[in-house]
């Protein structure tokens, strides 16, 4: 695993797999240090019961929010080699995880599994040369469904 954590450029406490979209790091595509959205909204629908004044609802199709993923610079261009792949028209979606890794980033804590996914955003660095800066990424991935492990 050491070639996967050689490239970054900072520490992470969460990992990325997507399928076919690795080197040959044990399926790990990259690591990051913050992640945020995945959230899940299931819709709300009104239903009538009978000649029933009181509103009643059941629960509707489940709305997965996009999954934001932010990392220091580093040498690892598979995502986006992959988000090229989408401009250019050839681009797969791919299932994958978010794992997240105990204090010595060694150890899965949790996990959530998601399928269909696609970049939608990538947010380029800014870069200067003041030296004191890490340089940020952040990827932003559309789901289809997500499951919690």
């Amino acid at each position: 695993m050491s070639e996967l954590t050689d490239d970054v450029y900072g520490s992470y406490n969460f990992w990325l797999t997507l399928d076919g979209v690795h080197d040959d790091t044990e399926g790990v595509t990259a690591g990051f240090s913050a992640i945020s959205g995945g959230g899940i909204k299931l819709d709300k629908r009104e239903v009538t019961v009978g000649n029933s004044p009181q509103r009643e609802y059941e629960p509707g199709p489940a709305e997965f929010e996009n999954i934001t993923l932010s990392r220091g610079l580093t040498s690892n261009m598979n995502l986006v080699n992959w988000l090229q792949e989408f401009v250019d028209g050839t681009g797969k979606k791919a299932d994958g995880a978010i794992i997240q890794l105990d204090n010595d980033g060694g150890s899965e804590l949790r996990r959530w599994d998601f399928y269909g996914a696609f970049p939608v955003s990538w947010a380029g660095v800014e870069l200067s040369g003041d030296g004191s800066a890490v340089h940020m990424e952040k990827f932003e991935l559309a789901v289809g469904s997500l499951k919690f492990g």
